[in-house]
């Protein structure tokens, strides 16, 4: 069985689902396939892959800031947010100020709340809303809490069409930005194109296609479980340490030999003689302390 992350560089028009049960074909029943986030079949780019012991860890690679390069086209609304929706009204071509965009731009970084679209994954009374959307019903998703740390103009397929750089985090549809875009300039619009470039330090370029899917492709292109552990604070710790934290103690973070220092927040990746955990950062009594939150064993790529 093979242990670790892969990267697929899925194409337009393929279903993350698609691209999970042809890897399942290659590899055989007995290996665990998990996703770390799918993809839409209408975008392309970085589809994260966990493998075995790795599946353990599929939550934390979810967490983990996005990149997208968006086309957003102007001049209409859709049912689905994107280009295979039905158009809501007539299409025009407004003339794009450029200023006005940059404001608007502006409006939509940082913490706000997004109304995710009518066709998309989220749950709406134990259903799927795209479910329920294609199924005539009249779908209101409910808002919710979203992050984008960084958007940007970086070039223009036509009058009407502009290229964004966007980064973002868990939770962000960059179908909802495009439509939420269009409604603050007035101008109406739609997600045209996307590609997702890298999800934290796992990037599409170098990724493996479907099409070149093989089980010693796969073994070569996989990524160890401590590749997770690249995108957090890491300490190193000794067994007996290694041990207390696998019996769920938590340990003192401050005797503890720090190799990379990360955010103050978020989970520290904690690297034992066998093992790997993934643990909360936080105080008791005034001490700060690691509660482990996952542990995986630093298995070979293949057992």
């Amino acid at each position: 069985m093979l242990n670790g992350v892969l990267v697929v560089r899925k194409p337009l028009g393929l279903r993350s689902t698609d691209c999970l049960r042809h890897l399942s074909r290659v590899l055989g029943r007995q290996q665990k396939i998990g996703h770390a986030g799918t993809l839409d079949s209408t975008a392309s780019g970085a589809l994260i892959v966990m493998l075995g012991r790795a599946t353990r860890l599929s939550n934390f690679v979810m967490d983990l800031p996005k990149r997208y390069v968006a086309s957003v086209q102007f001049g209409w609304e859709t049912d689905t947010d994107d280009r295979e929706g039905r158009p809501l009204g007539p299409e025009t071509v407004p003339f794009l100020d450029d200023e006005k965009l940059s404001c608007a731009l502006l409006s939509l970084l940082g913490t706000r709340l997004q109304v995710p679209p009518a066709v998309s994954a989220v749950k709406v009374a134990g259903e799927r809303s795209h479910r329920l959307a294609r199924g005539g019903y009249q779908v209101e998703n409910a808002p919710r809490p979203v992050t984008v740390t960084s958007i940007r103009v970086i070039g223009s397929l036509e009058k009407s069409c502009r290229v964004l750089d966007v980064r973002c985090h868990r939770g962000t549809y960059v179908r909802s930005l495009a439509r939420d875009l269009g409604r603050v300039t007035g101008w109406k619009a739609h997600l045209n194109g996307l590609e997702r470039v890298s999800v934290g330090n796992f990037c599409a370029e170098g990724g493996l296609p479907p099409d070149e899917f093989s089980p010693q492709t796969v073994q070569r292109a996989l990524h160890p479980v401590t590749a997770v552990a690249r995108h957090y604070a890491r300490v190193c710790v000794s067994q007996d340490v290694e041990r207390r934290l696998l019996c769920g103690l938590p340990q003192r973070l401050d005797f503890l030999p720090k190799i990379k220092f990360g955010p103050v927040t978020g989970p520290v990746a904690v690297i034992g003689p066998s093992w790997l955990s993934l643990c909360r950062n936080e105080r008791r009594d005034g001490m700060p302390m690691l509660s482990p939150l996952a542990n995986v064993p630093l298995a070979k790529v293949v057992e």
